[in-house]
């Protein structure tokens, strides 16, 4: 999930990957960022261990533990996040995406709801509550939170993906057409991360136009488009 920050921390690492890569000097490409999770991970375990009411430390705990798809673990370092600093709106909405991948999706709304009412400006909140009316059957809701999110958040293959199988529910052929190419366009961003993160450049620069001709103002594309970039310019 523009302004989601789930949806650019794996865009930031890769802007940073980059930054730090070694390929000019001939060296091996970067780690993957599943292995620099579990470094993170580990900081902010050793970081809780030192300051275990700190502000955040468990929120970001639980952040990282949900991009590696620890969901329980996820759940439980959000949770005493919230013990603790129970205005903290962020985590709750990441809980409430989590309660999404568990299958919880009444405790997702509620969660959701509660963090959006608090702050309206979360707008990352609105994929999983499209998710989650998806799921209960109510699909005119889900269209409405779907919409909101293609709207305000970074385009992504499983969004788009979501939004047809929505549409063609409702039986609005047309939108369902229009939102499978945007759905194809945006796995093509996923297709050139992957190949940026194996250090396939001129790869990467070729998938990318695709993504970028259907989304030309969209953040995460813009980023590898500058990684893309820098790299090229490096090994010039």
């Amino acid at each position: 999930m523009p302004g989601d920050w789930t949806s650019r921390a794996p865009l930031f690492w890769l802007l940073v990957i980059a930054l730090w890569s070694a390929d000019a000097s001939g060296q091996s490409a970067p780690e993957p960022p599943s292995q620099e999770a579990e470094g993170r991970i580990e900081f902010y375990r050793r970081a809780i261990q030192a300051e275990p009411v700190r502000p955040e430390l468990h929120f970001q705990l639980g952040l990282q533990l949900f991009d590696l798809g620890q969901l329980d673990k996820a759940r439980l370092a959000l949770s005493e996040e919230l013990r603790s600093n129970p205005g903290n709106q962020r985590c709750r909405v990441v809980l409430g995406m989590v309660k999404v991948q568990q299958k919880e999706y009444r405790g997702a709304i509620d969660d959701l709801n509660a963090a959006l009412q608090a702050d309206a400006s979360l707008r990352q909140a609105y994929f999983p509550l499209g998710q989650a009316w998806y799921h209960l059957g109510d699909f005119q809701k889900a269209r409405d939170f779907l919409e909101q999110a293609a709207r305000f958040e970074a385009p992504s293959a499983p969004l788009y993906a979501l939004l047809t199988r929505t549409y063609a529910t409702l039986g609005e052929t047309a939108l369902a057409t229009r939102a499978k190419e945007l759905h194809h366009a945006a796995g093509s961003l996923d297709l050139a991360q992957a190949a940026a993160n194996l250090g396939s450049w001129a790869e990467a620069e070729r998938l990318l136009p695709e993504f970028l001709s259907a989304f030309p103002q969209a953040a995460n594309g813009l980023y590898l488009k500058a990684v893309i970039a820098f790299n090229g310019f490096r090994k010039s």
